[in-house]
């Protein structure tokens, strides 16, 4: 229970009840009432030190919507904003807090009684109100926030995700232009300004009326008495299903490998072993950057001579096809299956241009033969990487993000649907 709550049964009666003040704290944050009692302890008049319209976010402007806060004059005819006569009776019931009488004002007695004409007990028998007017508060998930998106129906969330303590200001603003407040706004603002008035005051009556309206319109589009279920049917193609799938592995894969990128050298920086987990993983996708080797010592082979773009046993594969389709018209590497590309032959050394890869599913890798040496992105040679890399994604292909350390582009061929 809050510090508020714990006082609030240590005064003496005024026209507020216990009933009324307990259903205000639980209707307040706690910044709310620390704002109160800051204002309250450290200014007798309740200046709130502001002076917008209140119509904005943040802890001010809840409390105005909540009439806690309201614009007046102090004893020197300055004009803000002031705690009100509710807020007051509220204060003083909860901790015994009193405003002193000043100019403009009434006294503390006529304020509560301004504030809380009559006390009224609680209805023995429930009633249905009609036409009541519905907190802003209320009505805020009616619009969509312009703030965090979230459509309507849903609460709003901070930056983290996480839910929020209060709508966001712009979600109030967005309720003030849905019940038609701002059009009104607007047109007493042209109609003081014809009449020669700098000043646009507020029409509160009116803006409760007009946010009454559109509560009452709101209402009325929903059914209460419906029972009949709501089917939703969707239907989606295999195609874009594979494709988003592909496209999220893709970037766990390549979130995971920075991650192991930036934490190794952090650790050599610092000179501290990397653990060994993080170069496991790197360990792996190292190898998985080198192209199979072909050992043909004492074991036949299906394919003899050479070919261009890639070995003579995935001269075939689809993917391949693919690839240097739409690599076409760079420099190709003529390749041949015993040839190792990471200890090349004195024969070997002068082939140069791209090698394409085949792996799993739609994915390859592209690899650039510099003297018969795959080259390492980074180096002088490694820059014709990120010509293929870019050749590949005007070509509709989804690159994986490269690093310094790369040896290859891993692309993934584009759906034919």
């Amino acid at each position: 229970m809050s510090w508020w709550k714990l006082n609030a049964t240590n005064h003496g009666s005024n026209p507020m009840d216990i009933y009324t003040a307990l259903r205000m704290t639980d209707d307040l944050s706690s910044r709310m009432l620390d704002a109160l009692r800051f204002w309250a302890d450290n200014n007798p008049q309740g200046s709130t030190a502001r002076t917008n319209n209140g119509n904005g976010g943040g802890t001010h402007g809840a409390l105005v919507r909540r009439g806690l806060v309201g614009p007046g004059a102090d004893e020197r005819g300055h004009v803000g904003y002031f705690l009100t006569p509710k807020a007051w009776a509220y204060l003083r019931h909860m901790n015994g807090t009193v405003r002193q009488a000043d100019a403009n004002r009434l006294d503390l007695d006529a304020a509560l009684t301004e504030a809380y004409p009559a006390e009224q007990a609680a209805p023995e028998t429930p009633r249905t109100p009609v036409a009541t007017q519905a907190p802003a508060e209320d009505l805020t998930d009616t619009v969509t926030c312009p703030t965090c998106h979230v459509p309507t129906g849903a609460r709003c969330i901070t930056r983290a995700g996480k839910p929020a303590r209060e709508p966001h200001g712009r979600r109030f603003e967005a309720l003030e232009e849905a019940a038609g407040i701002t059009q009104h706004r607007a047109t007493r603002r042209r109609e003081a300004q014809a009449r020669g008035y700098t000043s646009n005051g507020l029409d509160h009556k009116a803006e409760e009326a007009l946010l009454t309206a559109y509560a009452a319109r709101i209402r009325a589009l929903i059914v209460p008495d419906s029972r009949e279920p709501i089917v939703a049917r969707a239907s989606f193609r295999r195609a874009d299903l594979d494709r988003l799938t592909t496209e999220a592995a893709v970037e766990r894969a390549t979130y995971r490998a920075e991650m192991d990128e930036r934490q190794a050298a952090d650790h050599r920086a610092h000179g501290v072993p990397v653990p060994a987990a993080v170069q496991a993983r790197i360990d792996i996708r190292a190898a998985e950057q080198l192209p199979a080797r072909h050992v043909i010592g004492g074991v036949g082979v299906s394919h003899k001579g050479t070919v261009e773009g890639s070995t003579p046993a995935d001269a075939t594969h689809p993917n391949v096809l693919a690839a240097r389709a739409a690599l076409d018209g760079l420099a190709v590497a003529t390749m041949t299956d015993h040839h190792d590309v990471t200890e090349p032959t004195g024969a070997e050394r002068h082939v140069r241009g791209y090698l394409v890869d085949p792996r799993e599913g739609a994915r390859v890798a592209v690899y650039w033969l510099e003297g018969g040496r795959i080259a390492r992105r980074g180096t002088p040679d490694g820059a014709a990487l990120d010509g293929l890399a870019e050749r590949l994604t005007r070509r509709g292909w989804a690159v994986e993000k490269m690093f310094r350390s790369s040896q290859c582009v891993f692309a993934h061929r584009p759906s034919t649907d």
